[in-house]
Parts: structure tokens; sequence; C-alpha cells
């Protein structure tokens, strides 16, 4: 009976010390191990960037709250290429990029929008004499008539409607004509360009 209880004795005492010893093991790794929290921002920033990012210190802030803080530095892209990531804060996780929207300078004129219904023709197809004389208006001239350059007044209203002076018209010279003959290119003040043969009975606006 006396063997009995001293064995039972032994076998309490030994399941007390694993128990203490457990508890203690467990301390310890809890004391060496990092915070989950500086782990999990230390791993996304090296799945971002390619290269560990170190980690951030976690202390009570003002006031006795016991939240990690973490400091705003940004991390530079593996590479060499000199460009940051977003940074990374405690609360937000990886903020996005700002991205600026698109300005229209006040001096910018707006995009020319032709719809005048008019039938079209290639500059391909046009005769040569209306190439030389749209290169001329491309270069501003010299013209060979006089009356290159004048303001056409769109009486026949064939044309997109516009303030005065908005159209000029230039000469194709007609070869054999003793004089500017009935072929004319008009240029609007937008660059687009009309062309006639039958002196403004009717209009094909010039595909480039």
């Amino acid at each position: 009976m006396k063997n009995r209880n001293v064995a039972l004795t032994s076998l309490i005492t030994l399941a007390l010390l694993v128990v203490v010893g457990v508890a203690l093991v467990s301390r310890l790794q809890r004391a060496t191990d990092p915070p989950v929290g500086t782990a999990v921002v230390a791993a996304n920033a090296t799945a971002t960037t390619g290269r560990p990012t170190p980690t951030a210190s976690l202390h009570p802030t003002q006031g006795g709250s016991s939240g990690p803080t973490q400091t705003n530095r940004p991390t530079t892209v593996a590479g060499g290429s000199g460009r940051t990531n977003p940074t990374i804060t405690a609360t937000t996780g990886v903020r996005q990029p700002t991205v600026a929207p698109t300005v229209r300078s006040s001096n910018q004129p707006p995009p020319t929008v032709i719809n005048d219904r008019l039938p079209q023709i290639s500059y391909a197809d046009l005769p040569a004499q209306a190439k030389e004389t749209i290169r001329l208006i491309d270069q501003h001239g010299p013209f060979p008539y006089d009356r290159d350059g004048v303001v056409f007044g769109n009486r026949e209203r064939l044309l997109p409607l516009q303030p005065d002076g908005y159209y000029h018209e230039y000469t194709v010279v007609t070869p054999g004509s003793a004089d500017r003959g009935a072929r004319r290119i008009i240029a609007g003040r937008a660059g687009e360009l009309y062309y006639t043969d039958d002196h403004y009975e009717s209009f094909r606006r010039v595909i480039r």
C-alpha cells in the first residue's frame, strides 16, 4: 500500500513538471516570434517590390491605445528604375497612386468636325494641277494669279456656312485656257479643302 502511494505521488509530480515545461516553452516562442501584423505587412511589401522591406515598429500610441503604427515610407522597386511603390499604411493597406485628370488648355482650339455631306475625292485622284495648287497653299505661295487667296463668299451656300472670311479660293491651272478657267481649290480656315471643276456649281471635299 505504501509503495502504491509513492508511485502515485511520483506520477502527479511528473505531470506537473510536464505542464510547467510546456508553459515555459510556449512563453519563449511568443517572446521570440515577430508580431503577426508586422509579418503580414512585410510579406505584402516583399511580394510587390521583390525585396524585403524594413518592418514597422509596434508601440502604443498617445492616449493609451495599443494599436500598431507604421512610418509612411515608400519602398523602391527592384531593378534600379527609381520608381517607388505606393505607401503602405497600417489602416488602409496599399494606397493606389492618384492619376491626375487630363485638362484641356483654354487656348487649345476644339477639334474640327466636318459634316458637310458633300461627295469626296481622294488627293491621289486629283489632277496634277490641283495637287500643285494644294502644294502652294501648304507653303503659302507664291501663286500664279493675283486673285489667288481672295475670300470666297460661298454665295451658293453649297459649303458649310461659316463667318465671312472663313474660305479662300485658289486657281487650278487649266492647260490651254486663256484665262483662269473653271477649276478652283477652296481652303477653309480649319484646313479643309474643296475642289470644284465647274466654277462653283458643285464641290467635292478633298481627302488626304
